[in-house]
């Protein structure tokens, strides 16, 4: 895997990242991750559901695997039920979860412009500190880390 090459400009005084990255989508939430961050992704051939209504984990019933899912919300949040628009999974660094999403999207060798989101923008829980665009859409950075430590503190609270 190709390190991240953080490159600051003078010019600017903004910090400029080059290397690969993976932008994940779940509805309005967009995430970029360092690619090393994600271990897998998978098409989900049946949707998961929720077999511990207290945490907001997930399960396909009769799997042979016995992988535990999550869904998460725009807010971060975990979800009670996985979305319908959600086909595609991944297993991050860190914890053995795999993690719904509407969108996985490959960016190779790409040279990002993080900039810090302006106060009034910051939620006070909120991890996320930094956007991103990525052509015309706008994402949050992130890290495995970051998104498991908050996603999963949270619990299941937010139905689906």
């Amino acid at each position: 895997m190709q390190a991240l090459t953080p490159i600051t400009s003078a010019a600017t005084a903004s910090t400029v990242l080059r290397g690969n990255f993976v932008l994940l989508r779940a509805d309005t939430l967009r995430l970029v991750l360092p690619q090393d961050d994600v271990k897998s992704t998978d098409y989900l051939q049946q949707r998961p559901v929720e077999f511990d209504a207290e945490t907001g984990l997930l399960h396909i019933p009769e799997a042979a695997d016995g992988a535990v899912y999550v869904a998460v919300s725009p807010e971060m949040r975990l979800l009670h039920a996985c979305p319908e628009d959600r086909f595609v999974s991944t297993s991050l660094q860190g914890l053995e979860v795999r993690w719904c999403w509407s969108e996985v999207r490959v960016l190779i060798n790409t040279e990002l412009h993080p900039e810090p989101l302006p106060p009034v923008l910051l939620a006070p829980l909120s991890p996320l500190r930094e956007i991103v665009a990525i052509g015309d859409e706008w994402a949050f950075m992130c890290t495995a880390d970051i998104l498991q430590q908050f996603a999963l503190a949270q619990g299941g609270q937010t139905h689906g």
